[in-house]
């Protein structure tokens, strides 16, 4: 209903503002059931976002901003009752934590929301690449909390995918921290990136993975790029991908194509897997 409205006025959002209201009156019906908490939480979320948005008329901008505020605090209020942690539930840790992420004046809650939710899933990307944007802003992370933090994260994957959760949580901050690149151990990121292609048993994420470092390398310069993120690249290439998925790289077929062709100069039938690919 959002994505299909004209947007030429703040009412053409109204259908949806009728179907939110369904959303409460289910919640409403069990108060203590949280995922029903979540659901009309993160319908009013939607509908603050999209009057957040910069595309409304300049006339209706300020009435705009009052109507994201005001889906904002009715979000949190449904959602404050609830302990995440309590729960168990990484569902409520992510809404609590996007609802506050939006709020003004809601900054300095941030890195105990994020705590939560990484506490109850650390193995997802979606909560780093959702974190990142907020650790981008050196006012928010110096460059001593990006290290500490980078550790804690790879502590909570111990158990599961081994120190993947080092690479889960730079691999987004590089592309939005202009020195995220010189706060990560290039020897540690490849260990995690390895771990996270290995660890997983898909061919899927030993494509993704490579494509990880190859973005990487083209984006610090096939020259100056650290010799263990390229080392890495070309293990992954020879010893576990069996198959490529073009569509899951990042990169021009060339691109892909001049890796394996450095890589693989042993292994020539890596080629024909290639072509059966494409």
């Amino acid at each position: 209903m959002i994505d299909d409205a004209p947007h030429a006025a703040l009412d053409d959002l109204s259908e949806a503002e009728v179907e939110l209201g369904c959303f409460v009156e289910t919640h409403e019906a069990e108060p203590e059931n949280h995922v029903l908490a979540v659901l009309a939480a993160r319908a009013h979320l939607l509908l603050g976002i999209a009057y957040r948005a910069d595309h409304w008329p300049e006339e209706c901008q300020r009435e705009a901003w009052r109507r994201m505020a005001k889906h904002y605090v009715a979000a949190g209020e449904l959602l404050s009752p609830f302990d995440a942690r309590a729960l168990m539930s990484p569902l409520m840790a992510e809404a609590q934590y996007m609802q506050g992420l939006g709020s003004p004046g809601q900054s300095h809650r941030i890195p105990d929301l994020f705590d939560a939710w990484i506490t109850l899933d650390p193995s997802n990307p979606a909560l780093y690449a959702a974190h990142a944007a907020w650790l981008a802003d050196p006012k928010n992370a110096s460059d001593d909390d990006i290290v500490a933090l980078s550790e804690a994260a790879t502590d909570r994957t111990s158990a599961t995918i081994g120190v993947g959760g080092y690479a889960l949580f730079f691999q987004p901050l590089v592309a939005c921290r202009d020195n995220a690149r010189d706060l990560y151990d290039a020897e540690m990121f490849a260990t995690a990136i390895l771990d996270l292609a290995t660890l997983s048993a898909t061919q899927a994420e030993v494509n993704r993975m490579a494509d990880v470092l190859a973005g990487e390398i083209r984006s610090i310069g096939p020259d100056a790029a650290p010799v263990a993120l390229k080392d890495t690249l070309f293990m992954l290439i020879r010893s576990e991908m069996t198959v490529l998925y073009p569509n899951l790289w990042t990169i021009s077929d060339e691109a892909i194509r001049a890796f394996v062709r450095e890589a693989t100069d042993a292994l020539p039938d890596m080629n024909d897997a290639y072509s059966h690919a494409a």
